[in-house]
């Protein structure tokens, strides 16, 4: 009230409008985005607007502000040519409001604030299925790599993924889960003991990790395996028991945990077998049809890696041999 009264010794003095300053309205500042008390996820981007009018000034002479406390978040910056005002934040979990303040080319002023509830939000979920610690590793055979990721605010798809290895660095792995939370890829792994880690993070920045051990051996070694009995091309009785008697062995695992069948070219699987400690494999068989049939032994180790060895036998009835003369005695 003094600087009224003072006006007219004032303005004798200066020459200046102080009249023009006095009147000069201040911009008026609406959150258009969000209501007060709204809800917003902790460390999740929200994008607030706001409009500004001011009677006595252009938009390009309006600049604005944005804070959360006493904070700011978006510096000074010209409102756009329809008198707008944007800003995206990310919220702590102890924030409580978020204001706007406005300026004209005078120096006037205005502001909006609105109050704001910051609900909490979890880390991804992360389950690694593959590679499983305790199985061998081959630095010659494809690993499959494959896991269960999801988040309670974040599609799985929009989930950032890696998958790294703690003796080959980052895995160059197809990393965008299914709509399921599905990933699966292969990947070759150098030789030695790897502490293989997926790793999840949403779009808030929370992560999650997964970790398994593994051992990986140098190149493997491919079964060997052969038959010795019954010769190939030998003849059996229909209806009798063949007894198939073969050997596996591999330099990598103990011959009892290869894999062993035998199969027909006519009947198709006729059974398995196990192998003993000293490579020795043994099957009785009494279901061969009458016919030529090519018997394979198939063994393969624990990756799948095998060899295969086959005969040829002959199933069928003996001819039946009758003396008619002389007769006996």
């Amino acid at each position: 009230m003094r600087y009224i009264g003072m006006m007219p010794l004032f303005w004798a003095c200066t020459g200046e409008n102080v009249l023009d300053k006095q009147d000069n309205s201040a911009p008026t500042v609406l959150i258009g985005s969000h209501s007060d008390g709204a809800e917003v996820l902790d460390g999740y981007v929200e994008a607030f607007r706001a409009t500004i009018s001011d009677d006595d000034n252009e938009f390009s002479e309006i600049t604005t502000a944005w804070y959360v406390g006493e904070e700011i978040v978006c510096d000074w910056v010209e409102v756009t040519p329809a008198g707008e005002s944007f800003c995206d934040i990310v919220f702590a979990p102890d924030d409580t409001n978020v204001i706007i303040e406005a300026r004209d080319a005078q120096g006037a002023g205005g502001r909006a604030e609105i109050a704001i509830s910051v609900l909490p939000t979890e880390a991804p979920i992360v389950e690694l299925l593959s590679p499983e610690g305790g199985q061998a590793y081959y630095s010659n055979q494809l690993i499959q790599f494959s896991g269960l990721v999801s988040d309670l605010e974040d599609a799985p798809e929009d989930l950032l993924i890696s998958w790294s290895s703690s003796v080959d660095g980052e895995l160059p792995l197809n990393t965008t889960a299914d709509s399921a939370g599905l990933i699966s890829d292969y990947a070759y792994l150098s030789e030695g003991q790897h502490a293989i880690e997926l790793h999840v993070e949403d779009s808030s920045g929370k992560s999650s990790t997964a970790e398994v051990v593994l051992q990986v051996g140098s190149e493997n070694t491919v079964p060997i395996c052969s038959i010795s009995e019954p010769l190939s091309q030998s003849a059996v009785v229909f209806g009798d028991s063949v007894i198939f008697i073969g050997a596996a062995d591999d330099a990598d695992i103990p011959n009892t945990e290869l894999s062993v069948e035998w199969t027909s070219d006519k009947d198709g699987l006729l059974g398995t077998s196990i192998s003993s400690s000293s490579g020795v494999v043994t099957f009785a068989y009494s279901g061969l049809s009458a016919d030529t049939h090519t018997i394979f032994l198939h063994v393969s180790d624990e990756v799948g890696e095998g060899c295969s060895e086959q005969i040829l036998l002959i199933v069928g009835n003996p001819p039946e041999v009758e003396i008619i003369a002389p007769l006996n005695n």
